[in-house]
């Protein structure tokens, strides 16, 4: 009797501690934003602290199944993620619990096995539509989904989910994400020329995200007083807040300026943009988390005229056809148009009558932050209004984060920065960054690595097969080659020898060479085309290196190593592609040839 009574003893005081756990949680919301655990959409205002959209800081539960809801908002309350991040793991877990209650419609939570797990697992990988970023996130959310749930007694205790993730990361090249140099240049151009009456605050925005690698989000959430100054140079501070990168709240990122060149026209921009903005603080309304912010304007509008972008506030239009109505009070919208027009307003009468419909908006009057998605409508505009265009003369379409690739890019492999000085100027807290530029710094060494050696292009370099040498006009070279081609054998792939001819054999070094693969930067190097599945394993094999030594400071010499002897490789194996598929045509050729003799 008396174990009974401990028993029950014992089940209340714990149901007593989880409901005094609910009601914590439940009054936590408080700290997020003014709605109420209720609620089907939380807007997180109290986290709200970025130039970021509104829509980024609001959690909506109304699509979850309502069995289920109250448990997701307790799991969001439970997260230390950022509210963004809070947000994308909410859909992905009611991904899994939709497909949960369709799969087993009568089984309770608590019955959750690693079998079901599993499942899901195999479920994913059926699903071709969803990338395999999108499936490893989706598998991901549910181990922290249910630590996190194991409080409670409705969730399994323990659940063993696979501690490394089934779905591989996929890192796809994006070349559109590096901003060619002939886009920057023009962009460039445009934003230094004053004529252009872009506001100071944009064309601010534009040089801190074109010379940094920053956020756009950081940047246009700067505070007004950023800039120190620091001996005979500057810091301008900028905070970030990013939760992947191990940010629970808000880290401040010091770059530090030269106070000469670039760097003092910079300067001297944040400096007029910080007066600006203070008289605009001083005239015009503004919502309270952004009224501490530097890039802040009203609502403008560009347009062209002449080959020169102008700039125009709707509001102030608004306030002009306001003035002239008044002085015309007998004048039809069309006469005050025609009145406009002759002082150099650009307006027809059936805009007017739209503003004297609609009046003065808030969104006119109101101070307004820079999202990314107003920064960049602005870039794409500016890029229709002087036909920024690419090398297919296509205007270009631009996003702010390239700029950040850029900024990474160049001093990668134009400034000379090592990874760990970008991880530093990035403020990075983890190495799986560099993975991302990993083909961006192959191509970059290509480019540098063809224009310094002045190597032949595969197209016009020498190759032999099947006993024929194509590409090589130097008729005492192929005579000599001809004679006795294992004279000239050198080098080896694939733990191969002889792989290739050297046509110059006495002006190298009668003692061979201790560099890797130099023969392959070599224009004197004929490979044979018959080796070139070795040339291939071989390949295979350095670019795992390159892989594998990519992020890593402590092998970034083995890194470069790869990196060089992968673009050495590709460049032999297109130069053997181009070898066979002569050969293949000579071949057609001499049948053609002999079918019409014989005809």
């Amino acid at each position: 009797m008396s174990n009974t009574k401990n028993k029950v003893k014992k089940s209340l005081q714990i149901n007593t501690d989880i409901e005094s756990f609910k009601l914590q949680l439940k009054l936590k919301s408080h700290q997020y934003g003014n709605f109420q655990f209720e609620d089907d959409k939380w807007y997180c205002n109290k986290k709200h602290k970025s130039s970021s959209e509104k829509s980024s800081y609001t959690i909506v539960f109304s699509f979850i199944t309502e069995e289920f809801r109250v448990w997701v908002k307790y799991y969001s309350l439970m997260s230390n993620n950022s509210i963004p991040v809070i947000k994308e793991k909410v859909g992905n877990i009611n991904h899994f619990l939709i497909f949960f209650r369709e799969e087993f419609p009568s089984l309770p939570l608590s019955r959750i096995n690693r079998r079901i797990i599993d499942y899901y697992e195999k479920k994913l990988r059926e699903q071709r539509s969803y990338s395999e970023n999108v499936k490893m996130r989706k598998y991901a959310v549910l181990k922290e989904f249910f630590s996190l749930m194991s409080a409670f007694p409705e969730f399994p205790d323990r659940l063993a989910i696979k501690t490394k993730n089934p779905f591989r990361v996929e890192i796809i090249s994006d070349p559109n994400k590096y901003i060619p140099p002939e886009v920057v240049k023009q962009f460039d151009r445009i934003m230094k020329d004053e004529k252009h009456e872009i506001p100071d605050v944009y064309r601010l925005a534009y040089w801190l995200q074109r010379s940094f690698p920053n956020r756009i989000t950081e940047v246009t959430s700067i505070p007004i007083n950023c800039l120190k100054s620091l001996y005979n140079m500057y810091v301008i501070n900028i905070p970030t807040t990013k939760q992947s990168g191990g940010y629970i709240t808000e880290e401040i990122k010091t770059i530090p300026i030269i106070n000469s060149g670039h760097g003092k026209y910079i300067v001297e921009l944040i400096k007029k943009v910080q007066r600006q903005t203070q008289k605009l603080l001083e005239n015009h309304s503004i919502e309270e988390r952004y009224s501490n912010f530097l890039f802040l304007s009203l609502v403008f509008k560009l347009t062209i005229k002449n080959g020169r972008i102008k700039s125009y506030i709707p509001g102030d239009i608004y306030q002009k056809i306001i003035e002239y109505q008044q002085r015309f009070p007998e004048d039809t919208p069309k006469q005050i148009s025609e009145k406009m027009n002759q002082v150099g307003y650009s307006i027809h009468d059936y805009t007017i009558r739209d503003r004297l419909r609609k009046g003065l908006t808030k969104r006119f009057d109101q101070l307004m932050p820079f999202p990314s998605t107003r920064f960049n409508n602005v870039l794409n505009r500016i890029a229709v209004l002087c036909n920024v265009t690419d090398s297919d003369g296509e205007i270009y379409k631009i996003t702010s984060h390239q700029f950040r690739h850029n900024a990474t890019t160049d001093r990668l492999y134009i400034g000379g920065y090592t990874m760990d000085q970008i991880l530093a100027i990035r403020n990075d807290k983890g190495t799986a960054m560099p993975m991302n530029y990993v083909h961006q710094q192959k191509e970059m060494h290509k480019k540098m690595w063809m224009e310094s050696t002045g190597l032949k292009s595969p197209e016009k370099a020498p190759v032999e097969f099947k006993g024929r040498i194509f590409n090589l006009d130097d008729s005492k070279v192929l005579e000599r080659l001809n004679k006795d081609p294992r004279m000239y054998l050198t080098w080896e792939a694939n733990s191969k020898k002889g792989v290739g001819l050297c046509s110059m054999i006495s002006g190298c070094k009668p003692d061979g060479t201790s560099i890797h693969f130099e023969c392959y930067e070599c224009n004197w190097f004929v490979p044979k085309a018959e080796y070139y599945e070795d040339y291939k394993k071989e390949l295979t094999y350095w670019r795992g290196i390159m892989n594998d030594t990519t992020g890593q400071p402590k092998r970034a010499a083995s890194n470069e190593n790869a990196i060089r002897n992968v673009n050495c490789l590709e460049r032999i194996i297109q130069i053997c592609d181009i070898g066979v598929d002569k050969y293949k045509r000579n071949i057609k050729q001499k049948l053609q040839l002999r079918s019409d003799t014989v005809e």
